[in-house]
């Protein structure tokens, strides 16, 4: 299996990347902070779009902080030091967090390819089979990967335990078509809330509802925390919700 995440080298050399055109762009870093926060902070920001930026929590003081855009701005590319920067010197709670911390860490960007875009799964008899970013595991919109990730590792896991087991390479063979039933339809809302949140508008009315409708707040941090499909929230169906809960 190969697992080399962004980097993409190694699956170019053995003939499997399609394209290397990001899908998204990122950059983060970690703070390290006497300020608390508890919550999941996300800045979306019109000169920005489409992209966002945050702010996560984690254990011990430490914040995971940084920016990202998607999209055509993905395509054409962007200064993401300049908007994280931006994004610091103007966001009043990163303000505060590095009021009173400092970072750990230098910021490094990455290039993210999203929604199983880019490379061949499977190669050589099922010799090799790509996991992860290698295949564009992340999700459109929020550039979250490790999840799906994780899932495409243990599904060629599986299939390569019961080649073991039988030594029938047909089991392998079986990776593609794996990822395309049991793993891409989860992609679908993630690409409709990416197309949503590139237009102006429409993200500043999510984000204006957010304020005022527990069932979009919660909707959100579930789509982040993929317990929650996207078109609960990007769908004339959830807007209306928005109104009544």
């Amino acid at each position: 299996m190969l697992a080399t995440g962004a980097d993409i080298s190694l699956a170019k050399k053995l003939g499997l990347v399609t394209t290397t055109q990001a899908d998204a762009l990122a950059i983060r870093g970690y703070v390290h902070s006497d300020l608390q926060i508890e919550s999941l902070i996300f800045s979306f920001e019109t000169a920005i779009l489409p992209g966002y930026a945050w702010i996560f929590p984690l254990p011990s003081g430490v914040y995971n902080v940084g920016f990202g855009v998607f999209g055509k701005s993905a395509a054409s590319g962007v200064n993401l030091r300049e908007y994280l920067n931006k994004f610091l010197g103007s966001f009043p709670l990163a303000q505060e967090l590095l009021r009173y911390g400092e970072f750990v860490s230098e910021p490094k960007g990455a290039r993210l390819r999203c929604g199983f875009r880019g490379s061949i799964p499977i190669a050589f008899d099922g010799k090799v089979m790509l996991i992860g970013e290698n295949i564009g595991t992340t999700f459109q919109a929020t550039g979250e990967g490790i999840g799906k990730a994780m899932e495409s590792g243990l599904l060629a896991a599986d299939l390569a335990a019961n080649f073991l087991i039988s030594g029938d390479e047909g089991f392998l063979l079986q990776y593609p078509q794996l990822l395309n039933a049991e793993l891409k339809p989860k992609y679908r809302g993630y690409q409709i809330a990416e197309r949503c949140l590139s237009v102006p508008w429409i993200a500043d009315l999510v984000a204006r509802r957010a304020n005022r409708s527990l069932f979009i707040l919660d909707s959100l941090r579930g789509i982040v925390n993929e317990t929650s499909d996207p078109d609960q929230v990007f769908s004339l169906k959830g807007i209306i919700k928005s109104f009544v809960s």
